[in-house]
């Protein structure tokens, strides 16, 4: 006689066990949706409105500036509200929002860290610190006497003393042999010798510029044609 062993039946969850759980859903929007806003960074003497932040990051988006009737509504919009104030296409939306995340981290492009900037416009000169290697710090801009156009280069005159601490050190800056400021976007002043440089707000200066696409046929063909090029050579041995 053979018997088989019936397996027991497992008890059906109670009503209230599942109504618990659909309960606990809105408990959980309602803790995500009481954050407090994202704190809105100052401006910097370098980036002092939205324009120029706009103009700064590139691809097109000073066309939104006159969208943004305050410095808090450009950082506080949320990816919704750009698109209703019409910021397209969506990956120019998200290029803004990770730019402002970036300037509320203080994540700054090329010049975005000086502290003395007047119209746009930042100067950086060399320090002389005994013992140790000069360094290039912002400080308020001076005025240099220039060469005359289609003069004989002159010996300029001897730049004011300033003292290291009372300027500040800018990133992406360096002070290269014999003494003379180097710098993405940085020009040197004449007749300084390249010891004073100073930047200008350019359009793009920030722009972080997209990979050129590759389609997947255009990646097959150049394969197949190395695979052609390398039985070629194969068969010419």
């Amino acid at each position: 006689m053979i018997t088989r062993s019936i397996a027991p039946r497992l008890p059906r969850p109670s009503t209230t066990c599942i109504n618990l759980f659909k309960s606990s859903a809105p408990a959980a929007t309602r803790h995500h949706s009481s954050y407090p806003p994202r704190q809105v960074p100052a401006p910097t003497p370098f980036v002092p409105d939205v324009p120029t932040f706009l103009r700064l990051i590139g691809r097109q988006l000073t066309q939104h500036a006159s969208k943004f009737n305050t410095w808090d509504q450009l950082f506080s919009a949320s990816s919704r509200q750009l698109r209703d104030l019409g910021v397209e296409p969506p990956r120019a939306r998200r290029y803004l929002i990770m730019w402002r995340e970036r300037f509320r981290r203080g994540e700054y492009g090329i010049g975005g860290d000086m502290t003395h900037v007047q119209d746009g416009v930042g100067e950086v000169r060399v320090v002389d610190r005994e013992g140790k290697r000069p360094l290039a710090i912002n400080t308020p801009m001076l005025q240099t006497e220039e060469p005359k156009d289609g003069g004989a280069a002159v010996v300029p005159p001897p730049l004011p003393v300033v003292d290291a601490d009372e300027g500040k050190i800018v990133k992406g800056v360096k002070v290269k042999e014999p003494g003379i400021v180097v710098g993405e976007y940085f020009r040197p002043v004449k007749g300084t010798f390249g010891r004073v440089a100073r930047i200008k707000i350019e359009d793009g200066m920030w722009e972080i510029k997209r990979g050129k696409k590759i389609l997947g046929g255009e990646r097959r063909r150049k394969y197949n044609l190395s695979v052609l090029r390398r039985k070629a050579k194969e068969a010419a041995k």
